[in-house]
């Protein structure tokens, strides 16, 4: 009776050790952040053909800056751009300056980004925001209205 004891206590200490090993080595991935999904979430930004997103950046105060490139086959005036949770106008936008860009030109605009159209977004960095930008532009030859919808993931920094 006392060598199975003996054996039983020897068996729990054994895979006691080593239970108390991988916890360990858990804990410690947990604070590198290899189990924090944001921590693999990078800034991207969709648009429709004939236009292109770059240089984006995004503060944790919800304002997006993002340069827009222009490719449709005549000059554009951007009359208004928004961002939002969800894909619609927000309720109370700020005013926008127009900006008129030529063939194949671009600029770079700043925007606040709204959560469900009504509340500016504000977080911390590292924080992520998914919606879409929406885009009103006019064709400057014909006097269009046109509106593009792209989505975008942002990463607060």
């Amino acid at each position: 009776m006392e060598i199975r004891l003996q054996s039983a206590v020897e068996y729990i200490i054994t895979y006691g050790w080593a239970l108390l090993i991988i916890v360990i080595a858990l804990l410690i991935l947990e604070v590198a952040g290899v189990f924090n999904s944001n921590s693999y979430v990078h800034t991207s930004c969709f648009l429709p053909s004939s236009f292109e997103c770059f240089n984006t950046a995004f503060t944790a105060n919800g304002l997006l800056t993002v340069g827009i490139k222009q490719g449709t086959s005549y000059p554009i005036n951007i009359t208004a751009a928004y961002c939002n949770s969800l894909q619609a106008i927000p309720a109370n936008p700020p005013k926008f300056q127009a900006n008129d860009i030529a063939v194949g030109g671009n600029v770079t605009i700043s925007i606040p980004c709204y959560v469900n159209s009504t509340v500016q977004f504000s977080g911390k960095s590292g924080s992520i925001y998914r919606g879409y930008l929406i885009i009103n532009y006019t064709n400057l030859a014909t006097s269009f209205q046109t509106t593009v919808t792209g989505s975008v993931v942002l990463k607060a920094s």
